[in-house]
């Protein structure tokens, strides 16, 4: 019976956070960017920086970076809105070519009118976005505003977390310690993937290079798939605006980019120190990016990674933080 009860819980917790997930995502990533950057507030102070002026530098810096952001989602934005229906046009003709080589050698592909649907959607979609880049910066502008109050109110916390016991000051520090690791790796791993694609993008003249490099920095903070994700407008761009044989070299440099920074870059300086095994990771993609949206699958890894360390402090549900870890281990 108390099985069922905590189950049922469960689902209504998830039902709600679901539905608050407009609050709930600025709200953790406000969270997790405050943990983050708390090393370069340390090294500020270090340097006999007093804390407010310390705390108004660093939040300068990050305003700055997100101007330079809204400014190129919003100039690419009005852009990519203006620019649709001709791209859309491009397709279609694309793509009834394609049809009809198929048709010319036999291959029957009865599912054209299914695909052209299914396109008029995805472009419909893209235009709203393209045009609704007003929320973007206004999610990014309240994220901003809690980390400053968050910063303001660390050094209390850290006091508060230490009255509540020795064991939840560890686990507390375990986590920090592990996020900003995580958040620094793929920073790095995000800002050399952007930049190495930068030139291959300029060099196709694939329209929106700079956006296009901005969705590769952002989506490679999405495990597993991001990458993946971030390559297809690139490579639908360079088939429109280019010849098929670009897209398919830009593809192909997509593909060993990804590959090698995902692969074998970052699991070389991350090792084993999420605690999390790859399959978690996959799991919990699908899962809170199935609660909480795009911003859920950002926040994937830290999440999963804070609820392991919490399980592992509970008694009834550390066979959670046992399934989760990435080692056979009590």
């Amino acid at each position: 019976m108390r099985e069922i009860i905590t189950f049922a819980a469960f689902v209504i917790a998830c039902a709600g956070i679901s539905l608050a997930s407009s609050i709930v995502v600025p709200f953790l990533l406000a969270i997790f960017i405050t943990v983050a950057v708390s090393p370069l507030m340390s090294l500020l102070m270090k340097r006999r920086v007093p804390r407010g002026i310390a705390l108004v530098v660093l939040m300068g810096l990050f305003g700055y970076i997100f101007y330079l952001f809204g400014a190129i989602i919003a100039d690419a934005g009005s852009s990519l809105a203006r620019d649709l229906p001709l791209y859309e046009q491009k397709l279609n003709a694309v793509i009834n070519a394609s049809i009809a080589w198929l048709d010319a050698h036999g291959i029957s592909f009865e599912t054209g009118g299914l695909l052209k649907d299914n396109l008029e959607r995805i472009f419909s979609s893209a235009g709203a976005v393209a045009k609704g880049t007003s929320e973007v910066l206004t999610k990014s502008f309240l994220v901003l505003l809690l980390v400053v109050f968050m910063s303001f109110e660390a050094p209390i916390f850290s006091q508060k977390i230490e009255l509540l016991g020795s064991r939840t000051s560890s686990v507390m520090d375990n986590f920090a310690s592990k996020l900003k690791r995580y958040v620094l790796i793929k920073t790095i791993s995000s800002i050399g993937t952007a930049v190495i694609l930068l030139p291959a993008l300029y060099y196709f003249s694939v329209p929106y290079a700079l956006l296009l490099a901005l969705i590769a920095f952002a989506f490679n903070y999405i495990p597993t798939v991001g990458s993946t994700i971030a390559a297809v407008p690139a490579i639908l761009l360079a088939l429109l605006t280019g010849e098929p044989i670009s897209a398919l070299w830009l593809s192909v440099y997509y593909l060993v980019i990804n590959i090698a920074i995902g692969n074998f870059i970052e699991p070389k300086f991350l090792g084993s120190g999420l605690g999390i095994s790859a399959l978690a990771v996959v799991l919990s993609l699908i899962f809170w990016g199935f609660l909480l949206g795009v911003g859920g699958m950002f926040l994937a890894v830290p999440l999963t990674m804070s609820i392991k360390l919490a399980l592992d402090e509970s008694k009834n549900f550390k066979f959670i933080a046992i399934l989760l870890s990435d080692k056979a281990e009590k």
